[in-house]
């Protein structure tokens, strides 16, 4: 056995836990990166900038109905109760969006 010291005397640092909100945003952040919609998984429209356009201003964005509250859908994607298929009005929209009327 050596006499050097361990190089971590109480093994490393935990990484920190992440929120289901925390790693959504991560998610959606890497897409956006990559040029893909996290929702639809399509290709984005065009780049990511003031005057591209919107999930918010699409047509196949919706409301649905909750209780107390509506949940932004998107009828283009997979949808379901949980908060990870939201489709938010400011992220860029995919090559499927059309102007809502």
């Amino acid at each position: 056995m050596t006499d050097q010291p361990a190089l971590f005397e109480d093994g490393p640092a935990p990484l920190p836990e992440l929120t289901a909100a925390e790693r959504r945003r991560a998610y959606v952040q890497t897409m956006l990166d990559r040029g893909v919609h996290p929702h639809t998984g399509l290709p984005l429209l065009g780049e990511p900038g003031p005057l591209v356009a919107r999930c918010g201003t699409c047509a196949h964005r919706y409301l649905k109905g909750g209780h107390a509250k509506n949940y932004p859908k998107c009828a283009v994607g997979p949808v379901n109760d949980s908060p990870g298929t939201d489709v938010l009005a400011r992220w860029p929209a995919c090559n499927r969006w059309e102007r809502a009327e």
